[in-house]
């Protein structure tokens, strides 16, 4: 196994545990090694979200649809960093896409319902 790879999986068990900012540091190692690597990018861009950090995600999921535009959680992640930062129409778009591209994915759905409803009380829908 390489070391990206276990600093990835390291990283993977702190998320679980909670322990974003020890994740962030992991997965920061893993992606000096796999720059390229979108389930690297994912988990990197999940700790920066969970830990408040959320242009730094933003970054690290749209890395990710760089490689690979057709990855349904990337688009999910990055609508869900986009929200958070007041660009709701970007948004909307982005967990439409996610959920075009995977729509057996409840949370994806739910996720979308959810910000559209909220979209259509602010009047931003």
């Amino acid at each position: 196994m390489s070391e990206a790879y276990n600093c990835l999986q390291r990283g993977k068990r702190l998320l679980g545990r909670g322990l974003n900012e020890q994740a962030v540091t992991e997965l920061e190692r893993a992606k000096e090694l796999e720059p390229r690597r979108c389930s690297v990018l994912e988990e990197l861009g999940r700790a920066y979200y969970n830990g408040g950090r959320t242009a730094e995600a933003r970054i690290q999921f749209e890395e990710a649809l760089e490689i690979d535009p057709t990855n349904p959680f990337a688009r999910y992640a990055l609508g869900l960093c986009l929200w958070r930062m007041g660009e709701c129409k970007e948004a909307l778009g982005q967990l439409r896409l996610a959920v075009a591209m995977e729509p057996e994915n409840p949370v994806y759905r739910r996720e979308l319902d959810r910000r559209e409803r909220a979209a259509g009380r602010a009047g931003q829908a």
